[in-house]
Order: C-alpha cells, then structure tokens, then sequence
C-alpha cells in the first residue's frame, strides 16, 4: 500500500479522448514522468508512455511485504502502461547501476519485462557478477488458474566470476580461492511456498593463468 501519492498533470479533452501532455506522480519510492491518453468513452481503456525512478528498497516493503529479504539500490524504468476492461499490460526495459539483494551486489543490471493479466516475464536479463557477466531470465505464471498453480521460475548463466571475490565475500575460514567459475543454475517454486523448491545446475572453475594444478599421479 502506498502511503504517499502526489499527482500533477496537464491534458485536454480531445474529442472522447483526456490527452495528458505531461504527467508527474511522486509515490513512495518513485518519480515517474507519463505521457498517454483515456479513452473516455470506452473507459478505462487508456494508454501512458512511461519513464519511472525507482528506490528499490520501499519497492521490497510494498510488493513483497511478508517475504524476508532486502533489495538496496536505485533503477530506471522505460515503458508503457495499458489498462483495459478487466486487464492491464505492462512492457519496458529496465536498468541499474548497482542492485543489492541482502548483501549481494550486482552492477550494470539491465533487461526486458513484461506483465499481463496472467504472467510475469523477465527476459534479456545481463548484470556483473564479481567480476564476470551473468544472464538471467525469470518468470512467474499462470495467474488465475484454479486447475494450474502459479511457479516461479529463476534461470542463470554466469561466466569469468572472480573466486577470490567470491570467497572474500563468503569470508571462508581456511579456504581461499583463485580461477574463474563458468556455470548454470535454474530454481523453481510454486509461488508462496518457497520450501518446496527445486533445482539444479553446473559450475566450471578453471585456475589462474600460468598455474600448474596437481594431477592424480604424484610425482618423486
């Protein structure tokens, strides 16, 4: 639930049409700039171009208000919004400098989504990944269906991550590791019961350059 909403816009009645030729709404944790129209007589279809700023951190207590975990950093939403009799579509590309998950830091986050009456798509995700690159997509669906329970889908692929990062950042007692990790991971769960879960993946590490590795043959 939003606790702030400020709205201020310029439009004109055109015909059965309210064009708005600007649009400025402040909630809490975004400042997005509209542009669009009402269709007034076949009401509510309407149609708004987007351009949003979201803090992601207010965004976690709104949307995902019983789950517990934490999202830091700031995004940029392009867009368009599309309400109509008994639906409404959501479409546009995303991006963000630095997105935080608990103590989880991914740069350069960027990707396509889109949400419609009855999914939720990510698509053409790509962050960096200490110190590598990862892809990711992730969808949540069907809505609606009594027959079919709503899963959520979470697909990764990261290549050339840091293992002396990555170990830096699990602070590992004892253990230190250096290479590059090259791998794949997909989880899914009916939405709402994370406890039942599943998944699986692979993982490549290979040394750093100019290392000899231990073969299983000892020498003299």
């Amino acid at each position: 639930e939003f606790r702030r909403v400020l709205f201020r816009s310029i439009f004109k009645i055109d015909g059965g049409l309210a064009v708005f030729d600007r649009i400025d709404l402040t909630t809490d944790g975004t400042v997005t700039a509209l542009t669009g129209s009402a269709d007034l007589a076949h009401f509510p279809e309407m149609t708004y171009q987007i351009d949003s700023t979201i803090d992601f951190a207010p965004m976690r207590r709104i949307f995902f208000a019983k789950d517990h975990f934490d999202l830091s950093g700031t995004g940029h939403f392009v867009g368009s919004w599309h309400l109509y009799k008994n639906g409404r579509d959501l479409a546009g590309v995303f991006s963000a400098p630095t997105l935080g998950i608990d103590d989880y830091r991914f740069s350069d986050v960027r990707g396509e989504l889109l949400w419609t009456p009855d999914r939720f798509d990510v698509t053409s995700g790509r962050a960096g990944v200490y110190g590598g690159t990862g892809r990711f997509t992730y969808g949540m669906g069907p809505f609606g269906k009594k027959t079919q329970p709503a899963v959520a889908t979470f697909d990764t692929a990261y290549e050339g991550v840091d293992l002396a990062r990555v170990s830096e950042f699990y602070r590992t007692r004892g253990l230190r590791l250096a290479g590059r990790a090259t791998g794949h991971n997909i989880l899914s769960w009916p939405l709402g019961r994370f406890r039942d879960h599943e998944g699986g993946g692979t993982v490549t590490a290979t040394p750093p350059d100019g290392t000899r590795l231990a073969t299983r043959e000892l020498g003299p």
